[in-house]
């Protein structure tokens, strides 16, 4: 029971200990070698740090894959995706290997195909419903990637309808300032516009 305490501590306190590493150097103006650089030094940290809870440490290279992303490292994100993917299939953590699916699902529809990305999310789905009771960034960030999937598929109003019950989430989980509320609340507002909604749009944005 000592131990299950240990490592349920760990994994609680690993995203936080994510984030802070690579909030570290992490403005927007950041050169992109520099940031590239960062990334890997997370990357780094992860194995080193938790070699020995493979759980934890597979499920925090999300984080670094996901920012790859962002900076237009897309190869480099699928590697780390795949390894994780691999990790958390073989130790059956099934939030953490949700999120991978979804990020996954995602760079399936930006790469044009949406039947591999709807695929990868159905199969996220079901590992969030293996595991029982996902917390509420798991669920939230999955409905995220969901969202932008129906952007890129043209169903601008369903992704609306996706990002706005993702934001529920994290405000009823009192996660109102959080990374991924502000990402939804960009979603939203870019929503309202393609929609025409502008009033909503600059509403969203100004809250």
């Amino acid at each position: 029971q000592a131990a299950a305490a240990r490592q349920a501590q760990r994994i609680a306190e690993a995203p936080t200990s994510m984030s802070d590493f690579l909030l570290t150097d992490a403005a927007q103006d950041v050169p992109h070698a520099k940031a590239l650089a960062q990334l890997e030094r997370a990357v780094t940290m992860v194995r080193k740090q938790y070699r020995d809870d493979p759980a934890v440490g597979a499920d925090l290279l999300g984080d670094p894959a996901n920012r790859m992303r962002w900076i237009g490292e897309d190869g480099r994100a699928r590697e780390l995706f795949a390894e994780a993917e691999t990790l958390l299939r073989q130790v059956g953590m099934n939030d953490g290997l949700a999120r991978v699916l979804c990020m996954r699902a995602r760079e399936s529809a930006r790469a044009g195909n949406l039947d591999e990305g709807r695929r990868l999310l159905a199969e996220g789905r079901e590992a969030l419903a293996r595991h029982g009771n996902p917390t509420h960034e798991f669920h939230a960030g999955c409905l995220m990637e969901e969202a932008v999937l129906e952007r890129l598929a043209g169903d601008t109003s369903r992704s609306l309808a996706l990002a706005q019950q993702a934001l529920a989430l994290e405000s009823a989980a009192g996660r109102g300032e959080s990374e991924l509320t502000a990402t939804l609340l960009r979603s939203v507002a870019r929503a309202h516009f393609d929609l025409g909604n502008y009033a909503d749009a600059v509403q969203v944005v100004r809250d």
